[in-house]
C-alpha cells in the first residue's frame, strides 16, 4: 500500500556509477530489492524466510558498477540484475539462493558498494508445481467468479502451450482489456484476483505484478514478485 508514495516521492534512493564500457537503458534499467515468493491470500505476497550467508568478497578487482545507497533505514541493498557479488570496505554484505543482497544493520547512513556481474543464473522457485487454492484469492461474487475461471480455461485450452506463450496471453489480456494504472486506487486490504481483473481494473505496479504472478500459479506455472526500481535519470557528468 505504499507504493503510491514512493512512487510520487522525489527522494534519491542511490546513485548508480557504472564502468566505462557498460551502456544501459535508463528508462528500461532494473535494481532489484526483494524476492517475495509467499502468497499471503487476496493480492498479498511477503519474502519467504532465509538463512543467508555471508557474501565473500571474490573478484575484487572486477568491478563493474559502483553504488552510493541512501539511508533506508533497511537492510536491503538494490543490485543490477546478474549481480554475483557486492562488496565494501567498511561492512560485511550478505546474500542467499535468490541473490538478494543485506546487510547485517540497518542502513543509517549513506555507504558505498561494489558489484560484480556474473552470468545469468537460473532461478529455482520454492512454490510446487501444482495449482494453488483458488479460495486464497477470488471473492463471493459468482459473476467475476466464472470469469476468472473462464480466463484460467482459455490460458491452458491448448495444452501443446509453453510456460513463455501462455504468459504472453495473459500480458494480452492485460493490454487489450482497458485497465488503468493509477496512483490512487484508494485502500483496497482485501482485494481479490478476480475483482481487480474484471471490476476495478485499476492499480498501480504491485496490483498487476500480485496478480500476473497469481494468474501464473493459479495454471501450475510458478511464479513470484520482485521488488525494486525501474528507470533513473542519467548524469553525464559523473557517469
Amino acid at each position: 500500500g505504499s507504493i503510491s508514495d514512493l512512487s510520487l516521492s522525489n527522494e534519491i534512493v542511490l546513485r548508480l556509477e557504472l564502468n566505462e564500457e557498460q551502456t544501459v537503458d535508463i528508462k528500461n534499467f532494473y535494481l532489484k530489492g526483494l524476492v517475495l515468493q509467499k502468497h499471503l491470500g487476496f493480492l498479498n505476497w511477503a519474502a519467504e524466510k532465509s538463512t543467508p550467508t555471508y557474501n565473500s568478497t571474490e573478484n575484487l578487482n572486477q568491478v563493474n558498477y559502483k553504488i552510493t545507497l541512501e539511508p533506508t533505514q533497511q537492510n536491503i541493498i538494490f543490485s543490477l540484475p546478474n549481480t554475483t557479488n557486492l562488496f565494501a570496505d567498511n561492512f560485511k554484505i550478505f546474500s542467499d539462493a535468490d541473490y538478494i543482497f543485506r546487510t547485517y544493520n540497518l542502513i543509517d547512513k549513506r555507504i558505498s558498494i561494489k558489484g560484480t556481474i556474473g552470468k545469468p543464473t537460473l532461478f529455482k522457485s520454492n512454490i510446487q508445481e501444482t495449482k494453488l487454492n483458488i479460495k486464497n484469492f477470488i471473492s463471493g461474487n459468482e459473476i467475476t467468479k466464472n470469469q476468472l475461471l473462464q480466463l484460467q480455461k482459455k490460458l491452458t485450452l491448448d495444452t501443446s502451450l509453453q510456460s513463455k506463450e501462455i504468459n504472453n496471453k495473459i500480458l494480452n489480456f492485460f493490454a487489450s482489456n482497458n485497465f488503468q494504472y493509477s496512483l490512487s486506487p484508494g485502500l483496497q486490504p482485501s482485494l481479490t484476483l478476480d475483482q481487480f481483473l474484471f471490476k476495478i481494473k485499476k492499480g498501480y505496479c504491485e496490483h498487476y505484478a500480485s496478480a500476473h504472478a497469481l494468474l501464473l500459479n493459479s495454471v501450475g506455472i510458478p511464479a513470484r514478485v520482485v521488488i525494486g526500481y525501474q528507470g533513473g535519470e542519467y548524469n553525464s557528468m559523473g557517469n
